[in-house]
């Protein structure tokens, strides 16, 4: 009995990746070991940073009261009085 191989669809002998390039998967997710995957599922962005995914890319951002690099860490504003 035929299958394809792991990480890859269809039926034998029509076996293919999900995808090969990004342009491939939904502009929500990008083409990561030949899977469509969430691209901010991989830890891209630092602590108290938010992810959000634009045309296949993860952009990060500071939350809301924080401050600093998405990729690296935000930390929080300090309080003027």
């Amino acid at each position: 009995v035929c299958s394809c191989l792991p990480n890859y669809i269809g039926a034998p002998p029509y076996c293919h990746p999900e995808c090969t390039q990004s342009s491939e998967c939904s502009l929500s997710l990008t083409c990561i070991n030949l899977k469509c995957k969430n691209p901010c599922q991989s830890g891209t962005c630092g602590l108290n940073a938010i992810c959000t995914v634009k045309n296949h890319h993860a952009v990060c951002f500071c939350d809301s009261g924080y401050t600093g690099d998405p990729f690296n860490g935000c930390h929080s504003i300090p309080c003027m009085l």
